[in-house]
């Protein structure tokens, strides 16, 4: 299928041709230099579905890759949904402190809490290599 093709097919579905660009951009920066093949072993995921999102080859990407994805780019779920979408990211911070999200921190098992980590640790990461 052309790349027009695959326009159309993403806005029938719903997801933007924007937002699968823009997915295709944090999918390359995320892995980086590391070689296909690695990054999509890494992560739980085939290196032809890395392949087909960096070229954006895919339409309707899984809920499933989108959650791996997620978990190691920066990224939360919700966000890149709504990045397909092409829907404007909320930028209010009211109700989203700190000491909001520690007290449900503290009730997380070690594993839940890693991956919060892992997300900051990914978000901050983007933020200062985006930042150059």
């Amino acid at each position: 299928m052309t790349r027009v093709g695959y326009k159309l097919l993403a806005v029938v579905m719903s997801y933007s041709y924007e937002g699968l660009e823009k997915l295709a951009e944090i999918v390359k920066e995320t892995r980086g230099a590391m070689p296909v093949r690695q990054f999509a072993r890494s992560i739980g995921v085939s290196h032809r579905t890395i392949d087909r999102l960096e070229n954006i080859e895919v339409q309707v990407p899984e809920n499933g890759t989108l959650e791996k994805i997620a978990r190691v780019s920066g990224y939360s779920l919700s966000e890149l949904l709504s990045i397909l979408k092409s829907e404007e990211k909320e930028e209010s911070a009211e109700g989203k402190v700190a000491e909001d999200a520690i007290p449900i921190i503290d009730l997380m098992s070690d594993y839940e809490a890693s991956r919060v980590v892992s997300y900051i640790v990914a978000r901050f990461a983007r933020k200062f290599r985006s930042q150059g």
